[in-house]
């Protein structure tokens, strides 16, 4: 089983910060991170979840709009930290522990997206990479023309419900839909963060994978 940190949080980090990243990496009850990543207007791959950020000024403003240096000093939790880069923080990491990065993106322009990140991921072919989307055809475009690391499909919220047996390399599944999956494929289920939850999925699954919240719990204990 692999533990994953979802956006590599673990206890009282910052979600997705450089910071957080860095040492959940150090955990031995952690065997990789899932972060988040998108583009701004300048092509700059940055880390963070949402679509919208808020600026040091206090200004709203959407990430694939607006040049990183407008957007670099962000507010997160009433903290001012500087917007991730995701270059800069692979070039901190030396691990074989799992990196799983989730892309996202409004473009429908697949060709350009996928141009520009690799010519970011080119540089850390040493790292354990996984990539997934909620976006299939992201994805499945990626399989097509730059399977250089682990392609994967998010699952969950409606979205791709239909897509369980697909031919990508790991699923990244709700636990909404755990009686649906794809038991002889690679699948890591996400909000699992209590004990107890691992418990009711074990009986459903085996080898199970988990994305959680809560590493920390160290579930390792509890196989």
């Amino acid at each position: 089983m692999y533990v994953i940190a979802h956006r590599a949080k673990d206890k009282n980090k910052i979600e997705n910060s450089n910071e957080a990243i860095l040492s959940s990496l150090t955990k031995k009850y952690i065997d990789g991170i899932e972060i988040d990543i998108r583009i701004t207007k300048d092509n700059v791959w940055v880390i963070n979840h949402g679509p919208i950020v808020l600026n040091k000024n206090y200004d709203l403003k959407i990430v694939e709009k607006t040049n990183y240096k407008n957007i670099k000093k962000i507010i997160v939790d009433r903290t001012i930290i500087t917007l991730p880069i995701l270059e800069d923080v692979l070039k901190q990491i030396n691990t074989k522990k799992i990196i799983m990065i989730e892309i996202k993106t409004d473009t429908k322009n697949y060709k350009k997206i996928i141009k520009s990140l690799s010519n970011v991921l080119d540089k850390f072919l040493y790292l354990n990479l996984y990539l997934c989307s909620f976006n299939y055809e992201l994805i499945k475009e990626l399989k097509n023309s730059y399977h250089k690391f682990k392609l994967g499909l998010n699952i969950g919220y409606q979205i791709n419900v239909k897509s369980f047996y697909n031919h990508f390399d790991f699923n990244v599944v709700q636990t909404l839909y755990i009686n649906k999956i794809n038991k002889s494929a690679c699948n890591f289920i996400y909000n699992v963060n209590s004990i107890k939850k691992l418990e009711e999925l074990k009986k459903i699954v085996n080898n199970i994978n988990i994305i959680t919240d809560k590493p920390y719990l160290d579930y390792h204990n509890y196989l």
